[in-house]
């Protein structure tokens, strides 16, 4: 089996006028394609805060491919010129996450998971995780798509929202479908120390009619893009009937150890074993 890769997107403009701003980490190119959808969307006014991007996803499948209009880079402001640091991560009510980005015209969609919050060189953040049904037969559901929402610079101007990502796991499913957040698997820190906090979140996804391995992903968010790890195996927390093994679970990270914010790839890795196995 084999996991459908992330890619980058532009949505709809989340603030009347702001300019779309794509931001992988080791450039500004913004590619659609099927799959997880990464983005960074400014809001109203200039100079907003983004810093250093997120990881650059590995090549697009060919198929599904199209074209995305040209990204309007803001302007970058260095940690080391302001004398914000990461502070205060906590979780918050999923419910009133939702309405503050809500407040600040932050459009989101589906229903409200969970919630953090922390202030870093771009301000007040907060991560929302959202899910949405999308298509039910009785008490079944059959589709759905989760999203991961990163909102900076809240309670002042520009405000941002940071890399939305979007994940309809293998829907439209005819068998068992199973696409959920992994409790326990978002975390924030500032582990490079650059002034802006870095959040994983994890989820995983099957569409099967028989016990066995499941997709996982872990991605970890930071300045407006995202590096993660997509593998197979089971939640920590599964059990499989009597006499049924599986492999130990695996990833594959999206771009070498190398080319993640320093400091943070072991840290992942490792909550990545603690989560599956």
């Amino acid at each position: 089996m084999s996991t459908p890769p992330e890619s980058w997107s532009a949505p709809d403009t989340y603030r009347r006028g702001a300019p779309e701003s794509g931001s992988p980490r080791a450039g500004r190119r913004v590619a659609a394609v099927a799959g997880l959808v990464a983005v960074a969307v400014v809001g109203s006014g200039a100079g907003a805060v983004l810093g250093r991007g997120g990881g650059t996803p590995a090549a697009p499948a060919a198929r599904g491919t199209v074209a995305a209009s040209t990204p309007t880079a803001s302007t970058p402001v260095s940690s080391s010129t302001t004398s914000a640091r990461f502070a205060d991560a906590t979780t918050i009510g999923a419910q009133a996450a939702a309405a503050e980005l809500k407040k600040a015209g932050l459009r989101t969609s589906g229903d409200a998971v969970a919630a953090w919050s922390w202030s870093d060189a771009n301000g007040r953040n907060v991560l929302l995780t959202t899910k949405t049904v999308d298509k039910r037969e009785g008490s079944v559901v059959r589709a759905a798509t989760l999203h991961v929402y990163q909102a900076a610079g809240l309670g002042a101007r520009p405000r941002m929202l940071l890399t939305p990502l979007r994940d309809p796991g293998t829907a439209p499913c005819e068998v068992e479908f199973n696409l959920d957040f992994v409790p326990g698997s978002i975390q924030v820190a500032d582990r490079d120390g650059d002034g802006y906090g870095e959040a994983t979140v994890g989820w995983w996804s099957s569409c099967r009619g028989d016990p066995g391995p499941v997709r996982l992903k872990l991605a970890l968010l930071t300045k407006g893009g995202y590096d993660i790890l997509r593998g197979y195996g089971l939640l920590a927390s599964m059990e499989l009937p009597s006499g049924i093994t599986v492999p130990p679970a695996t990833f594959t990270p999206n771009v070498p150890e190398s080319r993640w914010p320093r400091g943070t790839y072991d840290p992942t890795v490792a909550l990545f074993r603690q989560l599956f196995r």
